[in-house]
C-alpha cells in the first residue's frame, strides 16, 4: 500500500474514531461497557524488498498492548475501539558469523474490532518508528518512520474476566527512499500470529474517566 493511501486511510480512521469515541462517552454513563486490556506476544515475519528486486526477511518477537473501549456489547456481539502500541525484535535471516543485523521497530496504534461470539476481524493504523543495526563487513544503523494500516482476524474464548485468543495479522507499507538512500521506495510487508490474553476490568469508560479526574 503506497503512503500517500496509508495516510489517507489512517485519516479516515482516526476521523471516525474520535467521532464514536465522542459517541461512546456521550452513551455509556450508565456504565454497562467494561473496558478491556488486550496483552499479545507474536512470532512476526517482515520483508523489505530493495529496488533491484532482492527480498530481505526478518523474523522475532512482536509484544503489543491494547485498551478496549466498547462501543457496542451485547448478545454475542462486540464493536470496540483500541488505542495502544506494538513492538518489533527482530533479525536478519541471513545473518551468519561475520556480519549481523537486528532490528526493532515500536509505535502507537488506534484501530477498531468487531467480535461475534468467539469470532473477531479488526483493523488498525500505526505510526512506527523503525531502527536497523548492522555488524560485521557492513555495519552501521539506519533509521526510518512509516504509517502502516494492519487487519487481523481470529478467535477469541472467553473465561469470566479472562479471554484467551489467536489471530493472525498482515501489514503492508513502504518506507520512503529519503530514509534508505535508494533510487526508489522501500515495500514492506509484515505478517504476525498472535497470541492474546484479554482482561474485562470493572471499570466503564465514564467511570475511568470519573476516577482519574
Amino acid at each position: 500500500m503506497k503512503p500517500s493511501n496509508v495516510l489517507n486511510l489512517a485519516v479516515m480512521i482516526l476521523f471516525l474514531s474520535s467521532n464514536i469515541f465522542n459517541h461512546a462517552l456521550a452513551q455509556d454513563s450508565g456504565g454497562k461497557y467494561k473496558l478491556g486490556l488486550d496483552t499479545a506476544l507474536g512470532y512476526t515475519n517482515i520483508k523489505l524488498e530493495n529496488p533491484s528486486g532482492a527480498k530481505v526477511l526478518y523474523n522475532g518477537i512482536a509484544v503489543s498492548g491494547r485498551v478496549i473501549v466498547p462501543i457496542l456489547d451485547a448478545s454475542g456481539f462486540q464493536f470496540a475501539l483500541l488505542p495502544g502500541a506494538k513492538y518489533f525484535d527482530l533479525k536478519n535471516t541471513a545473518n551468519r558469523d561475520g556480519q549481523k543485523e537486528v532490528a526493532n521497530i515500536i509505535g502507537p496504534t488506534v484501530g477498531a474490532r468487531i467480535t461475534v461470539h468467539h469470532f473477531l476481524v479488526g483493523a488498525e493504523y500505526s505510526r512506527l518508528w523503525g531502527r536497523h543495526f548492522g555488524t560485521g563487513t557492513f555495519s552501521g544503523s539506519t533509521d526510518y518512520s512509516l504509517d502502516t494500516v494492519t487487519y487481523y482476524g481470529g478467535l477469541l474464548f472467553r473465561f469470566n474476566q479472562l479471554s484467551i485468543g489467536a489471530t493472525y495479522s498482515s501489514t503492508s507499507s513502504e518506507i520512503d527512499r529519503s530514509y534508505t538512500g535508494l533510487s526508489s521506495n522501500t515495500p514492506f510487508s509484515e505478517q504476525t500470529y498472535w497470541v492474546h490474553a484479554v482482561f474485562t476490568t470493572d471499570w466503564s469508560l465514564t467511570e475511568f474517566f470519573k476516577k482519574l479526574f
